[in-house]
């Protein structure tokens, strides 16, 4: 049973205020780039779905979800209870993140457009890495000897385990009705596929091959594999099955992320870490941010690609869209 936490009647105003109100100018914009944030404390782990993006910031009492709207330039402050939310995602109207109130590991939901906060999983400790999209939530969860996929039916309101293995099922990720995870056995990792519809599950990898870090968006997956100690990114097609490889350059590689024909992902080959792009439909690979600090933790919406920026000395969300070119 989920547990209805805040629906207070400030709150509502503020959203109201967030879609309907004054509108607050963009801090810093440049050649396609925006600066979302620049408070002095630390602003990362930037999530996006339409004109909206969720992130962390962090203040002296803890990490607090906010949320920004690309249009008017709007920022508001989601939650404010101090319970140290994490790692968040968005989508249509819903915001989910990790939270360690009462010192548990807990997986909430929250309601834009009703203004309200909704515990989907708590108690215990161990649930980890929320995934948001079309009406599921997907997370991982410690069953006491190894971590499992569990997702969650918004509309529906039940909760289900999708793996039951001894390996440690890791990162899953949610959309077009599938989802995705890694899982690490000893001799190495694999990125598996679900068919929430047909109940069935497909293994990309084979023994002795490391595959990490997948990300799905509708019948297309992506995914980071080690070819002859080279990290390379690949292309998985489930409408006809194909696997292509995305890279040339070796460089190690983090965090892909697709959506239509565009996928990004941060890159070490100039000695730190830049946000990458390629466009499926040109073949066009393109490096997104050039500054001597590292930039990580990036998603992408259509043509909207944010991440986490340390060039200032602390973390900042930034904002690029992506016009078709080299």
């Amino acid at each position: 049973m989920i547990k209805i936490i805040v629906a207070g009647s400030a709150l509502g105003i503020i959203v109201f205020l967030f879609f309907f109100g004054v509108q607050w100018p963009l801090f810093w914009k440049e050649s396609g780039f925006t600066r979302v944030t620049s408070d002095k404390l630390d602003q990362y782990n930037p999530a996006i779905y339409g004109d909206l993006i969720s992130y962390i910031n962090t203040d002296s009492d803890g990490a607090e979800i906010c949320l920004y709207n690309i249009v008017s330039g709007e920022r508001m402050e989601v939650t404010d209870d101090h319970f140290n939310q994490y790692v968040n995602d968005i989508w249509d109207g819903y915001i989910v993140y990790g939270d360690a109130r009462g010192g548990n590991s807990n997986i909430l939901l929250y309601d834009l457009i009703e203004g309200r906060e909704v515990l989907i999983d708590g108690g215990g400790e161990h649930r980890m890495f929320p995934a948001l999209g079309d009406g599921l939530i997907a997370w991982q969860e410690f069953d006491g000897d190894s971590y499992q996929i569990m997702i969650f039916n918004i509309s529906r309101g039940v909760k289900s385990q999708v793996t039951r293995g001894k390996h440690n099922d890791r990162h899953p990720k949610v959309s077009g009705g599938w989802i995705v995870w890694q899982s690490d056995w000893e001799e190495g990792s694999t990125v598996f596929l679900h068919d929430i519809r047909e109940n069935s599950t497909l293994q990309l990898g084979g023994p002795g091959e490391i595959q990490f870090s997948p990300s799905v968006h509708q019948s297309r997956v992506v995914f980071l594999q080690l070819v002859d100690g080279e990290c390379h990114l690949f292309l998985h097609d489930m409408a006809d099955g194909s696997t292509t490889r995305i890279t040339e350059d070796g460089a190690d590689k983090q965090n892909p992320s697709i959506h239509g024909d565009l996928i990004t992902w941060e890159d070490t080959r100039n000695g730190n870490l830049d946000v990458y792009l390629y466009d499926l439909e040109t073949g066009l690979e393109k490096q997104i941010t050039d500054h001597p600090a590292d930039q990580y933790l990036s998603d992408i919406y259509g043509r909207w690609v944010v991440y986490t920026d340390e060039r200032s000395g602390d973390m900042d969300i930034y904002l690029f869209e992506y016009n078709e070119g080299p």
